[in-house]
């Protein structure tokens, strides 16, 4: 932009030769530009010599007058030169910027066809593995319907033979009742005979104990005959053996009388014979004695036996006494045997009472064997069905913590959408803002326009179709803007389709379990397109935030403040989405 020169000082008036009319009528300006006064129309225009003369008569004041009010709009007309080449610069700028801008979206174009046929073929692959995985899954659901239903039959059997267990149950309850109805019936008689056999016991005690006595005072009473016999024996012993020797003696004495009658003469046969009649006669009456000797030996012989037999009748007597106490101890050991007999019969009692299927003692460990088969079974079967209970608990949790990532990164889908959304708002106003300064500059140029045909008829209609040109490019790039924009909202329709299809798959929305299948993948592919679009936006944002800060360094200074927040912001936006993805 030009100073204004300040006037030139006065001088006193030289005479000095006019200047010619072609450098009064004709000054030159800067840039190869002309500007023609009024003087130049009236000399070409005028072509009476008396109207020249008129001209050159003019005084040297008049011309000082003219040529400072020339240097005025000389200089007024440069600085409007100026402000239009800068304003011609900074929309030079922004046509590059806009050229830039426009390569940038025609690679981001390209880039987003190449990402497009990437994620078609990328969704082909995953349809194909999704197709195998389905296949698989089906498999395996057949193989889980056809164990769920071998486990409801399994169940049915279960059902079925608990009925038969509760009716054995039961019956075997009525034959315990039974059983414990006959064991009173025995218990009683057994508590009957007990009584009958303490009531014998006793009596037998009883007979025992008088037996006792009765053996004691036999054999008190047998014990003093004995010893009055053993004296006796031993008196009639005495006698015997005297008998015996005096009998020896008489015996020697006849033989030695018959050896003498053998030995004697017949002449004092006659003697003798009256002497031996005498001694015959002695000898009979001594027999006589002897024989009735004998026979009271005889007697004490008897007598002797007897006492043996006595003997042995009270040694019989103390065994049977012995064999008496030996029978009381046994009985009292019997009494105490039966007491535990009948203790262990009512613990054995309450033992079949409370076991079914028992009918005696040899039942009950067959029973016990039997229930720890059947405790191993259902112990096993416990363990299989929490086993499957836990499967189901896992994946249940499974299924919660997918449905929880799938509704955060369903949230944070949506937020992104939204964030699209203002985003797509924040340029639609930001389009408008360019329209109203492109009207601005419309109108600025307008009226630069009519200035400049006031001044530069020639000129003027160059620049317009310049500025014009350059008009339709903004015209043109803010269609293509628009164009972008609707772009953009049909993306994030699409997205808002494949977020509630994604929901509808993850179980949200129209959920119906009995016509939909949850198919557990190793990768979530709606996990996998929200991580793309969220990787395609931020590439998007990248680029319209590098796009805005070419436009910041092309923009005026007035909208510094507001592009920078934007920039902030925009910056904030793109890092808390890589953080986003990033976790």
């Amino acid at each position: 932009m030009l100073l204004r020169t300040p006037p030139p000082h006065k001088r006193p008036r030289l005479p000095s030769p006019e200047p010619p009319p072609q450098q009064l009528a004709v000054q030159a300006l800067p840039l190869g530009r002309f500007v023609a006064s009024e003087d130049t129309e009236f000399h070409h225009d005028c072509d009476d010599r008396e109207l020249l003369g008129d001209s050159l008569r003019c005084t040297y004041k008049c011309k000082q007058l003219v040529k400072a009010e020339f240097l005025e709009r000389y200089n007024n007309q440069e600085r409007k030169i100026s402000d239009l080449t800068t304003q011609l610069e900074s929309l030079e700028s922004s046509s590059r910027a806009i050229g830039i801008e426009r390569n940038n979206l025609l690679e981001q174009v390209e880039r987003l066809q190449q990402e497009k046929a990437a994620a078609t073929a990328r969704e082909r692959a995953t349809q194909d593995k999704y197709e195998i995985d389905l296949n698989r899954f089906e498999e395996r659901f057949r193989g889980q319907f056809k164990r769920c239903e071998e486990l409801e039959v399994k169940l049915q059997q279960e059902v079925r033979l608990r009925a038969e267990a509760e009716l054995h149950a039961d019956n075997m309850i009525s034959q315990a009742e039974d059983l414990k109805i006959t064991l009173e019936k025995n218990a009683e008689k057994m508590k009957k005979r007990i009584e009958t056999l303490e009531e014998q016991l006793r009596r037998e005690q009883k007979d025992a104990q008088f037996a006792i006595v009765r053996t004691e005072a036999k054999t008190s009473q047998e014990k003093t005959r004995a010893q009055y016999a053993e004296s006796e024996i031993e008196i009639l012993r005495n006698r015997c053996e005297d008998l015996q020797q005096r009998l020896s003696k008489c015996m020697d004495e006849n033989r030695a009388l018959s050896d003498q009658l053998a030995a004697a003469p017949a002449e004092s046969s006659s003697s003798r014979n009256k002497e031996m009649e005498t001694v015959i006669k002695h000898l009979r009456d001594e027999l006589k004695s002897f024989e009735s000797d004998v026979v009271e030996a005889r007697k004490m012989k008897q007598f002797h036996a007897n006492v043996n037999l006595l003997k042995e009748k009270v040694e019989s007597e103390r065994l049977r006494a012995e064999r008496a106490e030996a029978a009381l101890e046994e009985l009292v050991n019997c009494e105490v045997q039966t007491k535990s007999l009948i203790a262990e019969l009512q613990i054995w009692k309450s033992l079949i009472d409370e076991i079914p299927d028992v009918e005696k003692r040899d039942d009950i460990p067959i029973k016990m064997r039997e229930l720890q088969r059947e405790l191993l079974a259902s112990t096993a079967e416990v363990g299989k069905l929490t086993a499957k209970v836990s499967e189901l608990h896992s994946e249940l949790e499974k299924e919660k913590a997918t449905r929880y990532r799938s509704q955060n990164d369903a949230r944070i889908s949506n937020k992104a959408v939204g964030d699209v959304e203002a985003e797509n708002k924040r340029l639609k106003r930001q389009v408008e803002l360019l329209k109203r300064e492109v009207n601005g500059l419309k109108s600025i140029l307008s009226s630069y326009d009519e200035e400049e045909s006031l001044f530069m008829p020639q000129n003027s209609a160059e620049n317009g179709q310049l500025f014009e040109s350059r008009v339709k490019l903004k015209e043109e790039r803010i269609q293509k803007l628009e164009v972008l924009i609707e772009d953009l909202q049909r993306e994030g329709e699409l997205l808002r389709s494949e977020l509630a299809s994604a929901e509808l798959k993850l179980g949200r929305g129209d959920y119906d379990p009995a016509h939909t299948k949850v198919v557990h993948m190793v990768e979530n592919l709606d996990v996998s397109a929200e991580k793309k679009v969220l990787l395609a936006e931020i590439q998007n944002l990248q680029e319209k935030l590098k796009a805005l800060e070419d436009e910041t360094f092309t923009s005026a200074s007035r909208n510094a403040a507001s592009k920078n927040a934007e920039l902030s912001m925009l910056r904030d936006q793109v890092s808390s989405l890589e953080k986003r993805e990033a976790r």
